[in-house]
């Protein structure tokens, strides 16, 4: 999928994508999934977690760096 020539030009920013909840385990093995799903769509993904409480809050955080209308594709919206 990635980026199409027209939203070179948009402002690409990490995005909030999904959160996962469960155990730590679970929530580990989830989001190395979904980060690297994004990634063979070509984007990048990461976990995100802005605040030290986020580590330990039972939620992981995957965000994207795309455009808005990136993130409404995929999320086939």
């Amino acid at each position: 999928m990635g980026p199409s020539p027209s939203e070179k030009k948009k402002p690409r920013r990490w995005r909030l994508w999904r959160c996962i909840e469960g155990s730590e385990n679970h929530r580990h093995v989830e989001a190395r999934e979904e980060i690297a799903w994004l990634e063979l769509k070509g984007f990048k993904a990461k976990i995100w977690a802005p605040r030290p409480e986020h580590k330990t809050s039972g939620h992981t955080h995957i965000v994207v760096l795309c455009t808005l209308e990136e993130l409404c594709r995929l999320a086939g919206i």
